[in-house]
């Protein structure tokens, strides 16, 4: 073969890939060292199109494949993947991880233990009591964290959670994928909306937490609110009627469930715990919120995971 350019890529594994985990994916990728290369079992057509788009260079078990550097420029999207043809997925993803994740209950947990520091030495009472789930539920993760090496003994009643960061990219993908739509309780519109609609929407009085763009925000003063995220412990009407918001598909405001049980570690409590308002950030995939989920992790997260 003759001489040309090489390029050595960070790699990340991932498999089944949706649609919903890309922006998790995408800002994972932007803080490995550069060029990054994400390899997976297999990409879509339409994936492969957004990754592009995002300039995510990727290929994938089927032949599909985004490679763009200098003296380098591959692009091949419509392969079908091996299962297809016959062969079993579990035979044909064999190379990468296939671990599904954390069970949902063990997310809460999680969520928990990433924002409150500390929280995984308590008695389970008092970690179930933050997570909103049942002792046995606590019981199941902090089992699931040490098989997976996120949780380190030190003696009889002494524990300590390690690897965060990565713990916590693994627990932004698992909620965008698999809690978030099940916490949804609707989305909404305003029936005379203005220009700045969002300045006019209050929280305090009806015991409704923001996060997502409104609490970057507030948090940052960096992003335009476009749409809005708040959480609540069942659908506040009160809060409806005041703004009169009618329900809509495709509204601009969503409206999901409380699942934590502890006071956020923000200034204001009307804003959510800085770990989901950056997951929200990231959920939405869109550029200008991958970049302030950036500053929000940069803020509020990273010190959070020293020491690792």
């Amino acid at each position: 073969m003759p001489d040309g350019p090489r390029h050595c890529y960070s790699v990340a594994l991932r498999r089944n890939l949706r649609p919903a985990s890309l922006g998790a994916i995408v800002l994972q990728l932007r803080e490995l060292p550069q060029p990054a290369l994400l390899v997976a079992d297999y990409v879509n057509p339409n994936i492969a199109e957004r990754l592009a788009d995002e300039r995510i260079e990727f290929m994938d078990a089927a032949g599909n494949a985004y490679l763009n550097q200098p003296g380098l420029f591959v692009w091949v999207k419509g392969q079908k993947p091996a299962w297809e043809y016959g062969l079993a997925r579990s035979d044909a993803v064999s190379p990468l991880e296939k671990s599904d994740g954390f069970k949902p209950s063990s997310l809460y947990v999680i969520f928990a233990l990433l924002c409150k520091p500390g929280l995984e030495s308590a008695p389970y009472r008092e970690i179930a009591a933050s997570s909103n789930v049942a002792l046995g539920s606590v019981n199941w993760a902090m089992r699931e964290l040490r098989e997976r090496g996120y949780l380190y003994q030190k003696g009889r009643n002494r524990r300590q959670l390690i690897r965060k960061s990565d713990l916590r990219d693994r627990w932004v993908a698992s909620f965008i994928d698999k809690l978030r739509p099940k916490l949804r309780l609707g989305r909404f519109t305003m029936l005379k909306p203005t220009d700045e609609w969002w300045r006019s929407l209050t929280a305090d009085e009806f015991d409704i937490v923001w996060s997502g763009e409104i609490a970057a925000w507030k948090m940052t003063g960096y992003l335009r609110p476009e749409r809005a995220t708040l959480y609540a412990d069942n659908l506040p009407r009160g809060f409806l009627n005041r703004h009169r918001l009618a329900r809509s598909d495709d509204g601009e405001i969503q409206i999901s469930r409380r699942f934590w049980g502890f006071v956020s570690g923000t200034t204001d409590r009307a804003i959510a715990p800085p770990l989901l308002v950056y997951a929200d950030l990231v959920a939405s995939g869109e550029s200008r919120n991958l970049e302030t989920a950036k500053l929000i992790h940069e803020r509020y997260l990273s010190e959070s995971e020293s020491g690792q």
